[in-house]
Order: C-alpha cells, then structure tokens, then sequence
C-alpha cells in the first residue's frame, strides 16, 4: 500500500469542534442491527469511497506527477 504525508494538507483542514464518538459504543449498538456490513469499521480506510465532486480535494503530488484518490486514505 502507498503511503503520503499528510500532514500540510491536515493543516488547512478545518478541526472538528466536538469529540469522536466512542468506537465501543457505536460497536454495542451495532451488534444488535438487522444488518451488517462487510465493511471493517475499524479500519475503513481505503474502502468507503470519495464523493465524486470532493475528489479533488484528495490530490496529493508524488514523483510521478499529482494523483487523486478515489477512496478515503489513512493518514
């Protein structure tokens, strides 16, 4: 897998102004849906995908020249 740093473009990101909810409730109220998901909650990196019109928003520059992603990256 590729990796980027990310950090100058965390930078001019605007924070979140309220706390991430806790992964041990949101796991709770999980197990007791009807459905489930085989996406990995934990690690959803690389798996949900970018809304088409914020994908230039995920342009990084790597040797090659500026690449976009498609999907969410770690980071």
């Amino acid at each position: 897998r590729s990796r980027v740093d990310l950090r100058e473009h965390n930078a001019n990101t605007k924070k979140l102004s309220c706390p991430l909810p806790d992964m041990e409730i949101i796991l709770r109220r999980v197990a007791r849906a009807k459905y489930c998901s085989i996406i990995d909650g934990q690690d959803t990196y690389e798996q949900i995908r970018i809304e088409p019109s914020d994908v230039k928003y995920s342009a990084m520059m790597m040797p090659e020249g500026a690449v976009e992603s498609l999907v969410m990256q770690q980071g």
